[in-house]
């Protein structure tokens, strides 16, 4: 691949965009190929031309090691430093090599599972001309990340070369990523989202129940910590979930218009008294505790108010959601 190539964009060349998979690519290159040929274009130089540049798009784009190499220094990473975290003097060198064997080197691609990269693991990496190769992958890589392994390469004359590894990360059809963080979708009916619900949401870690609170809004997130990428400190990102209503169901303009809503218009408001909060003690008749409460001495104080709570002369109509930590009491 020539330093010069990075200049141009092939994506827009075949007419796809930057994360398109590779039957897109090739699908798109095969149809601007067959529009553009020169037979079906005689004497047209303007579509001679773009059929030549197409082809070399569509070269680079076809190869996992040339895509990641291109898209990386389409990035602004310094071709240099690239070539030199290969152990190779130049980033056409390693273009060159990638994918084979260069002496005693060995640069080749491995494919990584998102749920590989949250946690780390031990994969397989298959290698012409030699038994597959059991390799750890630490936690957190991204895609397009190199991997250099000491002395797991070639023996040539004495010297044994390295095994260097192109991280791929396909695409997850559930689960997405931001950072350290992992992001998903969960639907849920328009009634649940008025009323609240403990729900089973799927998560790289496994299944996991969370309370989506009463009056929540279609498109709220609920971050749910430890449950995202590993750091190299051993702390983990968190999982974003991401509210939806369930493709079958509309979502009104007000979907609590009707139901609690509705029924506190209908209430004399000389009857009907909002339950205290902040700064009073957690009393399980009139409040109801939202997130985690982490172990503590004490009694449970309430700190913060999700959602408003209601009392008709005397009687709870709805507990306030609210957060709470444990307080010690203070000595006289």
């Amino acid at each position: 691949m020539s330093r010069d190539w990075v200049e141009l964009d092939f994506y827009t060349m075949l007419e796809v965009a930057q994360d398109a998979e590779l039957i897109v690519i090739k699908r798109a290159y095969r149809r601007l190929a067959q529009d553009l040929h020169p037979d079906a274009n005689p004497g047209d130089r303007e579509a001679e031309e773009r059929f030549k540049d197409i082809a070399r798009a569509y070269s680079v784009l076809s190869d996992l090691s040339q895509r990641t190499l291109y898209d990386r220094m389409r990035a602004g990473a310094d071709p240099n430093l690239i070539a030199e975290t290969a152990g190779f003097e130049t980033v056409d060198n390693l273009a060159t090599a990638s994918g084979a064997v260069l002496g005693r080197h060995i640069v080749t691609p491995v494919t990584v599972s998102l749920g590989h990269v949250v946690k780390g693991a031990s994969v397989t990496v298959k290698v012409d001309g030699r038994a597959d190769e059991m390799v750890d992958i630490p936690a957190g890589v991204t895609d397009g990340e190199l991997i250099r392994l000491e002395g797991r390469g070639n023996n040539e004359n004495g010297a044994t070369g390295d095994l260097i590894l192109i991280v791929q990360v396909p695409r997850h059809p559930t689960f997405g990523r931001q950072g350290d963080d992992i992001t998903t979708r969960h639907e849920v009916s328009v009634s649940e989202l008025s009323m609240g619900v403990t729900t089973i949401v799927a998560t790289l870690h496994g299944p996991l129940s969370i309370l989506i609170p009463p009056g929540t809004n279609a498109g709220t997130e609920i971050r749910i910590d430890g449950y995202g990428v590993q750091r190299s400190d051993g702390r983990s990102g968190d999982l974003i979930v991401t509210i939806m209503v369930k493709a079958n169901e509309r979502m009104p303009a007000d979907a609590t218009r009707g139901s609690f809503s509705g029924l506190i218009e209908t209430i004399d408001k000389r009857d009907l008294d909002v339950i205290s909060t902040i700064g009073e003690l957690f009393d399980p008749a009139i409040h109801e505790a939202v997130g985690r409460v982490e172990p503590g001495q004490g009694r449970l104080v309430v700190t913060g108010e999700v959602r408003r709570g209601y009392m008709v002369k005397g009687q709870v109509i709805r507990p306030a959601l609210v957060t709470v930590v444990y307080r010690e009491e203070e000595k006289s």
